[in-house]
């Protein structure tokens, strides 16, 4: 498996969000031309300026990200579903709140028992889920939401979210 970028050109996108005087968003998404990141945040600025020129909405968020995709790409070997999830409940650091973490489509070996009652419970103590956790703790790699971080995990169980249909 190798990851290789998103697109035409080397992988950096720029997304920007604005914002109408009846806070409606509209969100327009660029593929970058730009070969690195230093070239990627300059151009980010060319491109602000120039729809500054041409739109008298307010420019609310920008994103510049950088995507990969699988060269290699399969659908999975085993039956799974996004719209099951293994919902885990933490705690935050330094504060009384708490937070979830989602884990779609979940192997079915992170909850305490393969089959009965006691496989809608996710197994705290597994440490494939252990080191899912970690990393939304301090020193590990994402924030929960709003810089927060995960202190413990307090219960899991088995949830689905309901699928929308379109018809034709």
């Amino acid at each position: 498996m190798a990851l290789v970028p998103v697109g035409n050109g080397a992988g950096f996108w720029c997304t920007v969000t604005l914002i109408d005087t009846q806070n409606d968003k509209s969100t327009l998404e660029f593929e970058m031309q730009s070969a690195d990141y230093a070239t990627a945040l300059t151009d980010v600025d060319g491109i602000l300026t120039a729809l500054a020129g041409v739109t008298d909405a307010s420019i609310g968020t920008v994103h510049l990200s950088y995507r990969r995709e699988r060269d290699d790409f399969a659908y999975p070997v085993v039956t799974c579903n996004n719209s099951e999830k293994a919902r885990i409940i933490v705690q935050l650091v330094g504060s009384t709140k708490k937070a979830t973490i989602d884990i779609p489509a979940p192997k079915n070996a992170i909850f305490v028992s393969p089959v009965g009652a006691q496989n809608q419970i996710v197994n705290l103590v597994d440490a494939s889920v252990i080191n899912y956790i970690n990393n939304f703790q301090t020193g590990g790699q994402a924030y929960i939401s709003d810089g927060e971080v995960s202190d413990f995990g307090i219960r899991g169980e088995r949830v689905t979210s309901r699928r929308g249909m379109s018809r034709g």
